[in-house]
């Protein structure tokens, strides 16, 4: 159950910046389908070592080898953000060309580039919260994980689309909005896994 709240908090906010974005026109939401393809791609080639911190941190927590476990979530999570760095870094080499591969309308891709800037930026970001998500699940914290995306998605994201939208910032806005919603996911998860191993570990 925990995790089906969480799937529909995250099916929520990619709905609603869709929903956004079409409500802007038929190019801004091409451009918006674009980006969020790019960033779905960047997501499933880092989840493969949230995976990795699934099973392992489920194994060391199995062991109660708490300081094993900490190491490996140190690991985790520096090779996470490296190839989030190294995934950025490709992006903005090839800024205005990543972009052909999906369209030669110069409006979309106009629109594209506008918020390309941020997927990049993010991409450090979103290795953070995904590796911490793997570790989360090894760990059977499912409510954490629940948690975590219900504050993200309805303190976060919502307000901060409401704000974008009162403020006008139309494309921009949505993209702002999703980073500050990865900002405070990952945050929340490192946060609540620096209490969890003092606890842990002082028992």
């Amino acid at each position: 159950i925990d995790f089906y709240i969480r799937t529909i908090s995250l099916n929520l906010a990619f709905y609603q910046s869709t929903r956004m974005a079409a409500a802007l026109g038929d190019a801004v939401v091409a451009a918006h389908t674009i980006a969020i393809n790019i960033w779905l791609f960047s997501a499933f080639f880092i989840d493969g070592y949230a995976n990795a911190a699934n099973a392992l941190s489920g194994r060391l927590f199995g062991e109660r080898n708490f300081v094993a476990l900490k190491n490996m979530s140190k690991t985790i999570l520096k090779i996470s953000i490296g190839i989030g760095l190294i995934l950025g870094l490709i992006y903005l080499i090839a800024y205005s060309k990543i972009v052909l591969f999906f369209t030669n309308d110069p409006v979309v891709i106009e629109y594209f580039l506008s918020v390309f800037w941020i997927v990049i930026i993010m991409q450090p970001i979103n290795a953070v919260a995904f590796a911490y998500d793997g570790i989360y699940k090894g760990l059977g914290e499912a409510k954490a994980l629940r948690n975590t995306l219900l504050i993200s998605t309805f303190f976060v994201y919502f307000p901060m689309v409401l704000l974008s939208d009162y403020l006008g910032w139309a494309f921009v806005g949505i993209w702002i909005s999703i980073l500050a919603w990865m900002l405070s996911r990952g945050g929340f998860l490192a946060i609540l896994f620096r209490g969890w191993l003092k606890e842990h570990m002082g028992k």
